[in-house]
């Protein structure tokens, strides 16, 4: 005897979704309403578990640093599994049922990244499918408020093609994205970059960021951020992001990764009297660590080293120096402080220590 057919699901409509073919599974969809299969919930014990715990599994997922370019801004670097499994376990979640939907929608748009493709491409071909992705992804930002508004953190490579195009769609979508606290760049281009950026950019503010995360020569993005809180530069000497700051953005309190000198040193303490946190790279000499004394807001400081282990700290005597001069720089400030040496290369075991100050 053959096995009887299972019956078939019916079809109900979903209120208030928004039509997707992505979205919609075995179901026809029409202009006014999108039909999805109603599955047999009530025995899945999976919709049964607390929130807290479906956090607690997500966590295990976790977001790719911001201002760490985690996949590389090369066209031809290939970027880790681990860098889209969150996004594409975030879709498939809230792609399950309504339920899911409102749990995870929300969560899989808040961090939007248009920086590594899926697949190994061509420098002309990444190129293009860089400019393509930018473009259409801001353009759908720009007209889905629904979408726009779980927008949080934007993360992109600014492509070196099409940008009379690519541009002002960027623009458009960061103004249309009312909850963005955080714009980071990932960008090597230069050339007619900077020009570009300098047109596209001029004269709009994006008051709700509060972190920027920029090349050097991408500063004209920096420009446009007057409330920004915490600047990183990810790429460059960050002498231009420092004048963008004592122009444009008052508001200042963290600085991470600008190379400095004891000039530029000087050019920070004038452009950012407020800042409270300054994260500095391997090379940052005590000469120029003692010029931030006049920052009496200043209470975090780090440094970062390439010494390979916390035991061998003493051995690097540039460091050591600068550990002192960091420690005269905190020593009298009230309040809680601290400094931290951090170790920043990526083919060993991370390490950090907090410093005392006594």
């Amino acid at each position: 005897m053959p096995p009887r057919r299972a019956k078939r699901a019916k079809l109900e409509p979903v209120v208030g979704a928004t039509p997707s073919s992505r979205d919609v599974v075995g179901a026809k969809t029409s202009s006014d309403s999108r039909a999805v299969a109603v599955l047999p919930n009530r025995r899945s014990s999976a919709l049964g578990l607390p929130v807290e715990l479906l956090m607690e599994i997500l966590s295990y997922f976790p977001r790719p640093l911001v201002g760490v370019p985690l996949y590389g801004v090369y066209f031809h670097s290939t970027p880790p599994a681990s860098s889209l499994e969150r996004t594409n376990l975030l879709r498939a979640l809230s792609q399950t049922c309504q339920q899911w939907r409102l749990i995870f929608l929300s969560l899989l748009w808040e961090r939007v990244e248009v920086c590594t493709a899926r697949s190994q491409k061509t420098e002309a071909a990444w190129n293009l499918w860089l400019a393509r992705s930018l473009e259409r992804k801001s353009k759908g930002l720009a007209q889905n408020p629904q979408y726009a508004s779980h927008v949080r953190c934007l993360n992109v490579i600014l492509p070196r093609c099409s940008t009379a195009t690519v541009l002002p769609a960027y623009v458009s979508c960061l103004q249309a994205l009312p909850n963005l606290h955080t714009l980071s760049v990932l960008s090597i281009y230069t050339g007619k970059m900077t020009s570009s950026l300098k047109s596209a950019f001029e004269g709009r503010t994006f008051p709700s960021v509060q972190t920027v995360v920029v090349p050097d020569h991408v500063h004209n993005v920096l420009r446009s951020c007057p409330e920004v809180r915490r600047v990183i530069c990810n790429f460059g000497s960050g002498t231009a992001l420092v004048k963008a700051i004592a122009k444009d953005c008052k508001k200042v309190e963290v600085i991470e990764d600008f190379h400095t000198d004891e000039k530029m040193m000087k050019q920070i303490v004038n452009a950012a009297p407020n800042l409270r946190t300054a994260r500095f790279p391997c090379s940052i000499s005590p000469a120029a660590l003692l010029l931030l004394s006049p920052l009496k807001n200043l209470v975090n400081i780090e440094l970062r080293t390439r010494v390979l282990s916390e035991a061998a700290l003493g051995n690097d005597a540039f460091l050591v120096n600068a550990i002192k001069m960091a420690k005269e720089v905190l020593r009298n400030r009230e309040g809680p402080k601290s400094l931290i040496v951090r170790q920043s290369s990526d083919m060993y075991t991370p390490w950090s220590k907090n410093i005392e100050l006594d």
